[in-house]
């Protein structure tokens, strides 16, 4: 089969695509929402007032600090371990198959790691936040608003997109990838970088909800979520003759693949459809 020099995406993925972003940024919430919940007592809150859950300031800094330190340590293997990933196709796919070492900056590439490195974010901001608060240092998040903004931002996104993530590689990926190439083509998702990445991050996501600080996921921010993935999309479009110039354009999702016609353009209502509904998930439980 010959490569494909190119594979860009079919105008009607990108006319829906436009749509759909510019009702993101349509919706954005004002810096006034956000200041509404970003702060201080935000993070430095307990779900329990009493109770061996109920976790003094200092404790939900430390174990926030310690999830991102695990986030640290598991890119900080990734990226320069690298692992090797078989190209996953659906029947109809014009790309190429083939075998992608993914080292250095190609280990992070993956809406995986984006979503992951944002959840160890996340978690020193919202770490932090209570140290400085615990060690009377609350002037530099008076004087610095942006640190509490972009904590309580930040987790809006990636709690979602943990699930996400969790979501996709147990009902979509690992299934395709069993099914196109055996027990060989699972192998990466059972290495412990993989089962931290694809597991851990929506359990650490459960503890922050549902046993410590319970962080807010606000309906009025829904907007959040979908236009970080859609960001992710741009820089797929842009990478995918990046992968591996040999094989040609590459989508490490078989359901981001650009030559699946209106398949390409259903994929992407569905994703975003899911990553809506575990956003509003979570606003419920905030409720």
């Amino acid at each position: 089969m010959a490569s494909l020099k190119s594979a860009p995406p079919p105008v009607h993925t990108l006319v829906v695509f436009a749509f759909a972003m510019s009702a993101c940024l349509w919706t954005l919430p004002s810096l006034q929402s956000i200041d509404e919940y970003a702060t201080i007592e935000t993070f430095t809150t307990s779900i329990f007032k009493e109770g061996p859950f109920a976790l003094p300031p200092l404790v939900q800094g430390v174990v926030r600090l310690l999830f991102a330190l695990i986030v640290i340590i598991t890119t900080r293997a990734k990226y320069i371990d690298g692992t090797q990933f078989k190209v996953v196709r659906l029947p109809g796919s014009k790309l190429r198959g083939g075998i992608i070492a993914t080292k250095g900056w190609r280990s992070q590439a993956f809406y995986t790691s984006w979503a992951w490195n944002l959840l160890g974010l996340s978690f020193f901001l919202g770490g932090i936040i209570p140290l400085l608060v615990e060690y009377g240092r609350e002037d530099l998040l008076n004087n610095n608003p942006l640190i509490l903004r972009a904590a309580l931002v930040s987790f809006e996104i990636a709690a979602p997109s943990a699930f996400l993530t969790s979501f996709i590689v147990t009902h979509a990926l690992w299934p395709q990838a069993f099914k196109e190439h055996g027990a060989s083509g699972t192998v990466n998702f059972k290495n412990w970088v993989a089962l931290l990445q694809h597991t851990s991050n929506s359990a650490m996501v459960l503890l922050e909800v549902c046993l410590m600080g319970g962080l807010p996921v606000l309906l009025p921010h829904a907007a959040f979520a979908p236009l970080f993935g859609g960001v992710y999309q741009l820089f797929l479009w842009v990478i995918a003759n990046k992968w591996s110039p040999s094989i040609g354009p590459v989508y490490p999702y078989f359901f981001m693949d650009t030559t699946l016609g209106s398949r390409t353009t259903a994929f992407m209502v569905v994703l975003l459809t899911i990553i809506g509904l575990f956003f509003a998930l979570f606003a419920l439980l905030d409720m």
